[in-house]
């Protein structure tokens, strides 16, 4: 992979100030971290930006893959399978305020929220199912400060089960855990608002 990388880009010294376009020497955070740790910051900088360009070039020439998609892009692509639905239903409310609509969208697709569904869920998942689950709960290793690892893992692993429902076709499965999961995050959401106030 990375003789890729240093075959497009020409080879910059990362330890310059202005490194990739960016200008290190008025960073705080930059001057702080040790020489090992920079170089690791601006090789995952060029990563990204390799891969940046490689998607927008396959997107421009129409490039797809049928390869099978690894638990990351389900979950990626099941997060906006969860949260289409979620607005779906949030619209049919009849409710015009999008604030509204958005503080209530925010909560229904929280980690929190998510893992409360899958934990409900558990028993009436396949094996197969809960196999797919199991591994991308091992994505995560690192949670936002809004849920704990677990709840963040488990929710991960809500996406993928989605993600991987939506790209195999299985649609009456995807309607049966979506419809399944509503009243589940309402009364998750609820009990969340009640308890604030």
């Amino acid at each position: 992979f990375w003789h890729c990388v240093n075959k497009r880009a020409p080879r910059k010294n990362i330890n310059s100030p202005t490194c990739c376009g960016i200008d290190w020497q008025r960073s705080e955070l930059w001057l702080k971290t040790d020489r090992k740790v920079r170089r690791g910051i601006v090789v995952k900088f060029k990563q990204y930006l390799y891969l940046r360009d490689e998607a927008i070039e396959r997107l421009a020439q129409g490039t797809t893959t049928e390869e099978e998609w690894d638990l990351q892009t389900y979950a990626f692509v099941g997060d906006a399978v969860y949260s289409v639905f979620v607005r779906t239903h949030l619209a049919a409310t009849g409710i015009a305020k999008t604030r509204v609509l958005h503080d209530l969208a925010a909560r229904l697709v929280a980690a929190k929220n998510q893992s409360a569904v899958l934990r409900t869920l558990w028993d009436t998942l396949t094996e197969e199912e809960r196999d797919l689950c199991r591994r991308a709960r091992n994505l995560s290793l690192h949670a936002p400060a809004s849920a704990t690892l677990v709840e963040y893992q488990q929710s991960t692993a809500w996406e993928a089960l989605l993600g991987y429902c939506y790209r195999h076709d299985q649609k009456e499965r995807l309607e049966t855990l979506l419809q399944t999961a509503w009243p589940i995050a309402q009364e998750v959401m609820r009990h969340e608002i009640q308890s604030q106030t």
